[in-house]
């Protein structure tokens, strides 16, 4: 009988360890699931907080870009200013060179037609007309022209250097010197002599 007892206290302490085994073993893995869990929480907030470090860090980015893109366009705006004003002192430069130039020859003109008026033998003012029309001919391409020297008195375009008697107010009655422009502009006025009506001022 006691034999029999001390068989079923051994089976039952046998199955209550098995329990406790079993136990053990289910709450490690409650636990193993539990600390996956959070571990996966973890990670979760991780890649959010990385997502927002990542979108954080686009937008100065964007904004450099933005920012480095309108400091371009305006120096390149300034460059493109900076060219054309060069080149419009560079073609005033020229412009103004190529008028000292053709003024400094005005007066070969006029010697040339003075020489032609003073020589009396024919075949010289002949050859003294062909010279003169040669130099003008030069100047002429290059955008040299008379200005009027007729009708009434200008003083865009006349000097008046002398006066006479006459039934018209202002009109000029004789070119003392050619006047002349280059490419639209007066470089020597002519000089000329107007008429004053009697008792004119």
């Amino acid at each position: 009988m006691k034999r029999e007892e001390g068989e079923e206290g051994k089976k039952r302490e046998k199955n209550e360890r098995e329990r406790q085994r079993i136990k053990r073993k289910k709450n490690g893995s409650e636990l193993a699931l539990n600390r996956g869990g959070l571990e996966d929480m973890d990670k979760g907030k991780e890649t959010a907080q990385e997502a927002k470090k990542a979108e954080a860090s686009e937008k100065p980015q964007e904004e450099k870009f933005a920012e480095l893109t309108e400091k371009y366009l305006r120096l390149a705006a300034e460059f493109d200013n900076y060219k054309k004003r060069i080149e419009k002192e560079k073609g005033m430069l020229v412009r103004i060179g190529e008028e000292k130039a053709v003024s400094a020859l005005l007066p070969v003109l006029d010697d040339l037609e003075g020489a032609r008026e003073a020589v009396k033998e024919e075949n010289a003012r002949k050859g003294i007309e062909m010279l003169k029309q040669k130099v003008w001919g030069v100047l002429q391409k290059e955008g040299l022209v008379k200005v009027r020297s007729e009708g009434k008195f200008d003083e865009n375009l006349h000097e008046a250097v002398m006066s006479e008697k006459g039934e018209e107010e202002g009109k000029i009655t004789k070119v003392i010197l050619e006047g002349y422009a280059f490419r639209g502009k007066v470089i020597r006025h002519a000089k000329v002599c107007v008429s004053k009506k009697e008792g004119g001022n």
